[in-house]
């Protein structure tokens, strides 16, 4: 019943986020062998320096309504490029902390998944509880104030160094993020 309780708080679906999304196919980019990782670009303006979103000043990757950050990064530049160095490794790959928001003005439901796209790893989530997913299911707005950010803070799991792609989809539209992990920075 806790579980259940902290689920529907931080607006998780116990349900798919939505036939619609879930029948997206991934589009994912393509890689050629020795062709470089085309990683996207993230901001420190997009997500608001507030309080109840943590690493708030953190770079964030993705167009709104929604975005995700992650504290592993390599460098000073807005390349996603993440440095599992100092990321906690287990068995099951690296776990990094990755918060997720969604604008105070989108409504809806949020589908992520993600894969290797130089390699056949798979990324996995999980926002309660060590359980990880293939799927990382979303319902926006997650709180109660009208002109706040939904905000979840959740773990990724990256099975080993690779480039990534993470699609976001969303009622209004679909993105991709890119990004580098790599263990050697």
């Amino acid at each position: 019943m806790r579980m259940l309780f902290i689920a529907l708080v931080l607006g998780l679906t116990a349900l798919p986020a939505s036939p619609q999304l879930a029948s997206r196919p991934l589009k994912m980019p393509k890689l050629r062998a020795g062709e470089r990782c085309p990683v996207s670009k993230g901001s420190h303006e997009t997500v608001p320096d507030v309080s109840y979103i943590f690493c708030a000043k953190c770079l964030w990757f993705g167009s709104s309504p929604v975005n995700f950050a992650w504290a592993y990064r390599h460098g000073d530049g807005d390349d996603a490029l993440f440095d599992l160095h100092k990321v906690p490794h287990d068995r099951s790959g690296y776990s990094a902390k990755t918060p997720w928001v969604a604008r105070f003005d989108f409504s809806g439901p949020i589908l992520v998944r993600g894969r290797q796209i130089d390699g056949n790893g798979k990324l996995r989530f999980s926002a309660v509880g060590p359980k990880l997913s293939d799927k990382f299911e979303l319902t926006a707005p997650n709180n109660g104030a009208p002109d706040q950010w939904s905000f979840w803070p959740a773990d990724m799991s990256i099975p080993h160094p690779g480039c990534y792609a993470i699609p976001i989809d969303t009622s209004i539209g679909s993105e991709v993020i890119v990004f580098r992990a790599d263990d050697h920075y």
